[in-house]
């Protein structure tokens, strides 16, 4: 089985040798949370990097976008369920100076209060004229489906209602979020030729937290955190296009709530989205043509772990395309990998960790203690001998029907059309019973949905006469 990665208490550099490689790549974890505690405020953290980006941080007068762009380097930050992840992609020779100016910057950021409410005033109100424009996004759609309100939701006490609120954000949420990005434990995976680099220079140029990660957090009058409850995963929502618009197709597969290792759900994408010849992206681009890239991604919610799969196909041909890249991810649990795609996926994750930041970085620098050394200098981290049959046996026990969702948006008709499609396929593959298992979920689903309209409409209807 894949190894779960242990929890990081101090700063470690973690070297990623690239034998050849010109450019170089620090990728800094910031683990700001615990298994326990709540989850990384997506939305303040999202505020939070584009105030640092912006100006929010100040280094003698000079932003970190100018002072980077005359580096020539590039920074990236993302935000998981624990952690915050800055990615600077530069040369070997002025690595250390782009993340010393990345440590000034973080040690300097002190927007005023008028300036952090002026922007997230002006944020709030760009994210509501896209989303009255355009409606919720198609990723928005499928983590709703994935991870639904459970039925217990009404029923919860006070103080479980109080954490599990909309973020509210204001000056004081931003910089209470930034003294716990300063004090954070901190991984520093830094990949490049390591013959072109200076890793002593590079730990002493990295931000160091302000007070030791160990040290006993200030009490807090906040309620306790408090996981939300959350239901199974809606089967199918579908969402009418007007004609001629892209239609977006996605799928997501959520994880078992006991599942802390991450590693399979990251070879499953990788297996199936990594490469223009893994058995997703060839499937759909080369043996049918119905669609042309397909991207793949983690996410989280509260203890919950999902794999997202989204591409873009003909609003006509979105229920056949459905159905093939369904058959695809449930056959990665029917029959374990070539040895070739293995050794290709684990390349993949070695490049992606390497430039993009993607969580197998965060959980390479995690699992860092538990491979040896020259398997942390490889860069092999915790897909090192792993085999078919250990996958298969892994993944096996993350994909089954009842825990997939899948999300049509700009289908040129209605979830009926996608139902059928479903079943029809089922019967003309009768080895495929993930399949068919999913497809009549598909079909209560569809049900419940027309259902539900219908009693809207009457209740509406019944609006309208009684005030006519």
């Amino acid at each position: 089985m894949l190894p779960a990665a242990p929890t990081r208490l101090r700063t470690q550099l973690v070297p990623i040798h690239l034998q050849g490689r010109l450019t170089a790549v620090a990728h800094l974890v910031l683990h700001i949370g615990t298994t326990d505690g709540p989850p990384v405020p997506e939305a303040t953290a999202r505020i939070w990097a584009m105030l640092l980006r912006r100006g929010g941080g100040r280094d003698g007068g000079t932003s970190i976008e100018d002072g980077l762009e005359d580096l020539g380097t590039t920074l990236t930050v993302d935000a998981d369920r624990h952690a915050i992840r800055c990615v600077l992609r530069s040369t070997p020779d002025l690595l250390a100076d782009a993340l010393a100016l990345l440590a000034r910057t973080v040690e300097a950021f002190a927007p005023t209060a008028d300036e952090i409410d002026m922007f997230v005033s002006r944020w709030h109100r760009a994210r509501t004229a896209v989303r009255r424009t355009h409606g919720d996004p198609s990723a928005s759609l499928l983590n709703a489906a994935l991870f639904p309100p459970g039925e217990d939701r009404r029923t919860r006490d006070s103080t479980a209602q109080a954490t599990t609120a909309p973020e509210t954000i204001d000056a004081e949420t931003v910089r209470t979020f930034h003294r716990r990005v300063q004090n954070a434990p901190r991984d520093l995976v830094i990949a490049a030729d390591l013959a072109r680099v200076d890793l002593r220079a590079l730990a002493r140029s990295a931000p160091a937290p302000v007070h030791a990660p160990h040290s006993t957090p200030a009490p807090s009058d906040r309620p306790a955190y408090t996981s939300k409850p959350i239901g199974p995963p809606k089967a199918l929502t579908v969402r009418r296009g007007a004609a001629g618009s892209p239609c977006v197709v996605m799928i997501g597969i959520r994880a078992p709530e006991d599942k802390g290792d991450l590693g399979c759900l990251e070879l499953a994408r990788l297996l199936l989205t990594a490469t223009p010849s893994s058995r997703l992206t060839r499937t759909l681009r080369e043996s049918s043509g119905l669609a042309y890239a397909v991207h793949g991604d983690i996410v989280h919610e509260g203890p919950l772990s999902a794999l997202r799969f989204r591409f873009e196909a003909p609003a006509e041909q979105a229920p056949q395309a459905a159905v093939e890249a369904l058959e695809v991810v449930f056959g990665l649990a029917t029959r374990a990998p070539r040895e070739e795609d293995l050794r290709e996926a684990v390349q993949a994750h070695l490049w992606d960790r390497a430039e993009w930041g993607s969580p197998a970085a965060a959980a390479a620098a995690g699992a860092s203690r538990a491979t040896s050394a020259p398997e942390r200098r490889s860069g092999a981290g915790p897909f090192a001998g792993i085999t078919p049959d250990d996958f298969l046996q892994a993944v096996t026990e993350l994909i089954e029907p009842e825990r997939v969702a899948v999300v049509v948006d700009g289908a040129a008709d209605g979830a009926e059309a996608v139902a059928a499609a479903m079943a029809d396929a089922a019967r003309d593959r009768p080895g495929t019973s993930a399949l068919a298992a999913y497809s009549r979920l598909v079909s209560a689903s569809a049900a419940a949905d027309a259902r539900r309209f219908a009693t809207q409409n009457a209740t509406g209807s019944t609006a309208s006469a009684a005030q006519a």
